[in-house]
C-alpha cells in the first residue's frame, strides 16, 4: 500500500491514506443484502475497527461505495485498547441494549462474528487469488 506505516500492530503500512482515499468498493452480493435488508425496515448498524479520527473518511467511502441509509456506525476511541473481538462484542451488546435484536451478523472474519449478541451469524470470507 502506498502511504506512511502508522506502526499500529496487525495495521499495514499505507492503511491511514487507503482510508483517506474513500476507493474501497463494496463486494457487491454484500450491497445486495444491504439494500434488500433496508428494503424490509431492517436497521443496519456498522462495526469496524477503524479509530473515531477515520469517521469522516469512512462515511464517505461508504456512501461513495453505495451504503447509504444505514442506521449508525461504531468506531473505535483513540483510547480503546480493548482487542478486535472485545470491542465488536460490546458494541453489538450497546446496541441490543439500545432496544434492537441483533437478526443477523455478517461479517469476513471471527473476530466479527466472536462473542455472542446475535440471533445468527454469517462468515463472508473473502478469498482473492493472483
Amino acid at each position: 500500500m502506498n502511504g506512511t506505516c502508522t506502526l499500529v500492530p496487525q495495521e499495514p503500512c499505507g492503511f491511514d491514506h487507503w482510508i483517506a482515499d474513500h476507493t474501497a468498493e463494496a463486494i457487491r452480493p454484500t450491497l445486495d443484502l444491504f439494500n434488500a435488508a433496508k428494503a424490509k425496515g431492517v436497521a443496519i448498524f456498522f462495526i469496524s475497527n477503524r479509530r473515531e479520527d477515520q469517521r469522516s473518511a469512512t462515511v464517505n467511502n461508504l456512501k461513495a461505495a453505495g451504503y447509504e441509509g444505514w442506521t449508525d456506525l461504531f468506531l473505535k476511541q483513540p483510547d480503546d485498547k480493548s482487542s478486535i473481538r472485545e470491542f465488536k462484542t460490546a458494541s453489538r451488546k450497546q446496541i441490543e441494549d439500545g432496544s434492537f435484536t441483533i437478526i443477523a451478523n455478517v461479517g469476513d472474519q471471527y473476530s466479527d462474528l466472536a462473542g455472542g449478541h446475535a440471533e445468527r451469524t454469517f462468515n463472508l470470507a473473502i478469498r482473492q487469488f493472483f
